[in-house]
């Protein structure tokens, strides 16, 4: 099997932290309920016709304007959610394939945000977590290895993008991949799962 190391201008710290980015650009965008396409569409005009009226003010209006509306006037908007709904579905689908596990949810996402920027203990914790030689790693995910290899290809063909954005690309990338051409990362990742799963029996 044609091996893919990592290149050697990127540490694997560096590399870690490259896909930890594109993971988490790359989460699915949570689905969007019938009434919030219907605030997004109205909330200009309501604005415009009522400049007085406050961000709540105009909130407020919109939901009563919801809630007086006949059943067939809101039919566009939730065939517009069940059609988001449907893509949220996909995007998970295609994270799962790519991670080898769920999406956090946005209230997930939303807690840990809140967790990383006020709990200083929490990383204090993660860095002695990480010096714990007796700790059990995370198998690498195809994803990873399909960066370890294309990183720096991607970085020569655009030198001027930033971290964020070579992970983005690299994203884009793997989410083009056909099930053929993921296959030799998913058979490097498989077989660095079992190689975990040997060290700790």
């Amino acid at each position: 099997m044609k091996a893919f190391p990592v290149a050697p201008s990127a540490s694997a710290s560096d590399l870690r932290d490259l896909v930890t980015s594109a993971m988490s650009l790359l989460l699915p965008k949570a689905p969007i309920s019938a009434f919030f396409f219907f605030s997004q569409e109205q909330r200009a005009k309501v604005k415009a016709n009522n400049p007085e009226m406050s961000f709540a003010e105009v909130a407020k209006h919109l939901g009563k304007m919801w809630k007086e509306m006949p059943e067939e006037d809101k039919a566009p908007y939730h065939k517009t959610a069940a059609q988001d709904k449907d893509r949220y579905a996909r995007d998970v689908q295609a994270y799962w394939e790519i991670h080898g596990e769920r999406p956090p949810t946005p209230a997930q996402v939303k807690r840990a945000k809140e967790e990383d920027a006020s709990d200083a203990v929490s990383k204090k914790k993660r860095r002695s977590a990480a010096k714990d030689p007796n700790r059990v790693k995370r198998p690498t995910t195809a994803f990873f290895f399909f960066s370890s290899a294309k990183r720096q290809e991607v970085k020569e063909a655009g030198p001027e993008l930033k971290t964020t954005e070579v992970a983005v690309k690299l994203g884009q990338m793997w989410k083009d991949l056909s099930e053929e051409e993921r296959r030799p990362y998913m058979d490097l990742a498989d077989a660095d799962r079992k190689r975990l799963d040997n060290q700790v029996r």
